[in-house]
């Protein structure tokens, strides 16, 4: 598996090669998950496996306003900050789960499949990416989908 990028001639730092192998194993190791995107706070796709970018900007969007909802329902009820957010539909999960940044990391994953070790996997990868979000790599990671 790889991570689409919209430019593949792009040579990314060591820092964003790293956290785009983060991503990409994440995806080929967790049991049932089919696809995933990583969005920044601000909803530009950042990582995505196993979408066309295409699909992986409007997969995006999506997890972006959710995100957004969440946190305000969040806010709104004094529960604390979010976690995690489940979306079921027929045959899978939606599972979204929030960066310290503000960034979101969304996965599809088949309707079988075991959502508390993939919450778990995702809270992993979740608290070891969040360290590593910095400006720099926020910024790389985003123009590295920036079509000329």
């Amino acid at each position: 598996m790889s991570i689409a990028n919209a430019q593949p001639s792009s040579v990314l730092s060591e820092s964003a090669s790293n956290f785009n192998w983060l991503i990409s194993s994440f995806l080929q190791k967790t049991p049932g998950v089919e696809q995933g995107v990583i969005v920044s706070s601000d909803g530009i796709l950042m990582a995505t496996a196993k979408f066309d970018v295409k699909s992986a900007e409007r997969v995006a969007a999506i997890v972006t306003g959710m995100r957004s909802l969440a946190d305000g329902a969040s806010k709104l009820l004094g529960k604390g900050t979010l976690q995690r957010i489940i979306i079921e539909m027929g045959t899978a999960f939606l599972v979204v789960a929030a960066i310290s940044d503000g960034s979101a990391f969304g996965v599809v994953c088949d309707r079988r499949s075991d959502l508390g070790l993939i919450s778990y996997e995702m809270t992993l990868l979740v608290d070891r990416v969040g360290t590593q979000l910095t400006p720099e790599l926020v910024t790389e990671l985003k123009q590295s989908f920036v079509k000329n």
